[in-house]
């Protein structure tokens, strides 16, 4: 199973999505500028990995990216 909760941010390949809901295996999610009522969207959640969601990387994965850079 995924590592993935309910409150987690979750990012696909351009648009950055809220993990509202968890119900029967299922997450619940929207785009972040949308609107609950407008843009829901459901996965069930042994694949939202398959299906490329990823977590948005932490202050200190990105402050380690730009110091591999640098070298």
């Amino acid at each position: 199973m995924t590592d993935f909760k309910v409150g987690d941010y979750i990012v696909d390949f351009e648009n950055i999505y809220h993990i509202y809901d968890e119900k029967d295996g299922f997450f619940f999610y929207h785009h972040l500028e949308g609107d609950k009522a407008t843009s829901t969207s459901s996965l069930p959640k042994g694949n939202l990995v398959k299906s490329g969601f990823r977590h948005l990387q932490t202050k200190e994965e990105i402050k380690e990216f730009i110091t591999e850079l640098k070298k």
